[in-house]
């Protein structure tokens, strides 16, 4: 099985309102970089992608393809919706209590104010 860093990774960005109302997903996108916890890509591509500035919560799941790829998906606040299409997304955010607050949406709000 080859090593986590050496997999191509593909991004998803499941992306919620500031109040926390998910509104789906962005199509997969490969990335340059195999770091999982690099998000400089993942934000230029949703920018480009939807046109609307966000920003990366926290890594939601990593989903291992196969011995080549990975799909990592974010989380993802907004302010508004975008003009894109997005993809239906089923998934589930947990709360946990050590979550750090930076981690849940509305709070780079908060910490900005």
């Amino acid at each position: 099985m080859a090593d986590l860093k050496d997999k191509v990774r593909l991004a998803r960005a499941v992306l919620c309102l500031v109040y926390g109302s998910i509104m789906g997903a962005l199509p997969l996108k490969r990335l340059a970089l195999p770091w999982l916890q690099e998000i400089s890509e993942p934000n230029e591509w949703m920018f480009e992608t939807s046109g609307v500035e966000g920003y990366v919560l926290r890594l939601l799941d990593v989903e291992d393809l196969s011995d080549e790829e990975v799909i990592a998906t974010y989380l993802v606040e907004v302010d508004t919706k975008p003009s894109t299409v997005l993809e239906s997304w089923q998934g589930e955010i947990h709360q946990h209590p050590d979550r750090l607050h930076y981690a849940k949406p509305e709070a780079p709000a908060q910490l900005v104010s």
